[in-house]
């Protein structure tokens, strides 16, 4: 068994899954396997702010999970939390992007759907969240929650 980085993990996923289809990819990158970063990962906006990017699928799958019994800390949380994605993409991380000269609400990458991570921002996150250490087992739990019979009144 392999000890790998969650982060390298999460890079090879989106590598096989985002860059084959992606429109700012160099010619003949999709042939390249998944272990191998593609030149253009060192400006790609959802490489740079993967780490960011990890925190809020986090954030939405233990949202997702919480249900009803939420500790002080997860509501404090939760207050704060964005209800959607793209909301969270924005505020996180486009108004400190430094990938364009406009950034935040006048980007013109993002105006253009020119930007990765206003093309691909869902997918990558769906991705992120499903690889996360410790989210397999919050879903899992939820949905053995959900499964078990309820007795009645």
């Amino acid at each position: 068994m392999q000890n790998v980085r969650p982060d390298a993990v999460i890079r090879r996923a989106l590598r096989a899954q985002i860059c084959p289809t992606c429109l700012q990819r160099p010619v003949g990158s999709e042939s390249l396997p998944n272990t191998q970063a593609r030149a253009c990962e060192g400006a790609c906006t959802i490489f740079a702010n993967l780490k960011v990017l990890m925190r809020i699928a986090a954030r939405q799958a233990r949202a997702a999970t919480a249900g009803p019994k939420l500790t002080a800390a997860d509501q404090r949380l939760e207050a704060m939390e964005v209800s959607h994605f793209e909301q969270a993409i924005q505020d996180e991380v486009c108004q400190t992007c430094t990938a364009s000269p406009t950034a935040g609400d006048y980007c013109h990458q993002r105006l253009n759907c020119s930007c990765p991570l206003v093309l691909y921002g869902g997918r990558a996150l769906a991705i992120i969240e499903s690889l996360l250490p410790g989210v397999r087992r919050r879903h899992r739990a939820a949905w053995r929650a959900r499964k078990q019979p309820q007795p009645l009144p």
